[in-house]
């Protein structure tokens, strides 16, 4: 998760400079594709953390998390 949030960041902080000569369309995009990728994320803490609680009482194998964080990846 913080790998894509660490990308975006970074390509935010890279067109930051050049912010006056980017068409506005492309920065809106741009932050709406993070808003995308932020609730993305916040879904997936909260199915990583009901995961949890699952493998905690055997009701889930650890590899459904290494499945659901694969699926983030992407």
């Amino acid at each position: 998760m913080s790998h894509s949030k660490r990308l975006i960041n970074d390509f935010l902080e890279t067109i930051q400079s050049w912010k006056d000569w980017i068409s506005f369309n492309y920065i809106e995009i741009i932050h709406v594709r993070q808003g995308v990728l932020t609730g993305i994320e916040l879904e997936t803490r909260c199915q990583l953390a009901v995961l949890l609680e699952k493998i905690r009482r055997c009701e889930a194998d650890e590899k459904e998390m290494v499945e659901l964080l694969d699926k983030f990846n992407v």
